[in-house]
């Protein structure tokens, strides 16, 4: 499932990056480059910024894969703890997987959100519940992780 969703995560990405790309000459010379809590542009920039979000959520999806299949880097025990258990490895793995998805995809709708800003065209128009369901993804998914750490946690300590 984690592996499809890289995949799924990944082909949005690259549309939506074409898509910027082929409309890029039909773009205003300023973009918006920020946005206010209600979801409106508050911050223009030159349009060359729109290639910031690309790249910012790739190289932090890359990052992110990267810490993905090393989670002993995220799991650091006390020095009186022991490590932990292949289970917490995996659960962190699945966890960072899960989150980085989560991360890009939630780029790629800014990212196509300015695009059709730019653009003129009509768009979804959230306002502040687009900010608000992406923190309630993250923590839910944090939430749901961080309970399955625990109760690995209890069970390789007490077994």
């Amino acid at each position: 499932m984690y592996r499809v969703l890289d995949w799924i995560t990944l082909i949005l990405w690259f549309a939506t990056t074409m898509l910027l790309i082929i409309f890029f000459n039909r773009l205003p010379a300023e973009v918006p480059s920020h946005y206010n809590i209600l979801g409106e542009p508050d911050r223009y920039a030159n349009r060359w910024f729109v290639f910031f979000i690309p790249a910012l959520g790739i190289a932090l999806w890359s990052f992110l894969r990267y810490m993905e299949q090393k989670p002993q880097f995220m799991h650091l025990p006390k020095p009186d703890q022991r490590l932990a258990s292949e289970e917490q490895h995996m659960i962190l793995s699945r966890m960072t997987s899960l989150l980085k998805n989560e991360l890009l995809l939630f780029l790629t709708w800014i990212m196509l959100k300015n695009v059709l800003l730019a653009l003129d065209i009509t768009t979804i128009h959230l306002g502040i519940w687009e900010f608000v369901a992406f923190v309630v993804i993250l923590v839910v998914t944090f939430l749901i992780y961080y309970i399955q750490f625990k109760r690995a946690k209890s069970q390789s300590s007490s077994g």
